[in-house]
């Protein structure tokens, strides 16, 4: 089929790392992964990534697979599901040497909801904290800073030791590019209150 359709199949591997190794020897600008397990599938996609990354990779799969996310992630451009359009494919993979990604409407959906989890998880998992730049501990310790609580007060509130805070101060002004603690507290208000208007117009499920 493919050959039908003006391509040119200069290697047929059976596993991901002889994938790999075609692809480096052979120099292809398309590599179409189909391997049977997820794990291979992937595998190869990250592979081929880094080693001839000017082919392009497109994973190809049963419907309801779990490695979509991940091969993308991998550096796929592209992941083309099984479910009775295979007669689709050249085509789809023509558009996708013309510099197009291969997704369907689906997927992106699918994309787009396990960003939210993933945002959403990495949110929970900083607290409050509303500067992506730090640590759940270090907005702690800035919050703590800007209604101005001492080294020490800061200290017995969050259970920590005075070093630590001055350990996590010291991090934050790194992280802003100032030189002391009040330009950070100006920095650090200005981050919140730029972000919270951010999220009350951007993230609306």
């Amino acid at each position: 089929m493919l050959t039908q359709s003006g391509f040119y199949v200069c290697a047929e591997p059976s596993d991901a790392a002889s994938a790999t190794e075609a692809a480096m020897h052979l120099q292809p600008d398309l590599c179409l992964v189909a391997f049977e397990q997820p794990q291979h599938r992937t595998a190869a996609a990250a592979a081929i990534g880094v080693m001839v990354p000017h082919s392009k990779v497109v994973v190809v799969a049963e419907p309801g697979q779990p490695d979509m996310i991940g091969a993308i992630d991998a550096g796929a451009v592209g992941y083309f599901e099984l479910d009775g359009r295979l007669e689709q494919l050249p085509g789809e993979l023509w558009r996708v040497l013309d510099g197009e990604a291969l997704l369907s409407g689906q997927m992106v959906a699918r994309l787009l909801r396990d960003f939210r989890a993933m945002r959403r998880r990495v949110d929970e998992e900083r607290g409050s904290a509303p500067d992506a730049l730090l640590t759940r501990r270090e907005a702690q310790v800035m919050e703590h800073l800007s209604h101005h609580f001492s080294t020490a007060e800061i200290a017995r509130r969050l259970a920590i030791e005075q070093a630590t805070v001055r350990a996590h101060i010291s991090a934050v002004l790194g992280k802003y590019g100032v030189a002391n603690r009040q330009a950070a507290i100006r920095e650090y208000r200005e981050r919140r209150v730029y972000l919270a208007e951010r999220h009350s117009v951007e993230f609306i499920d």
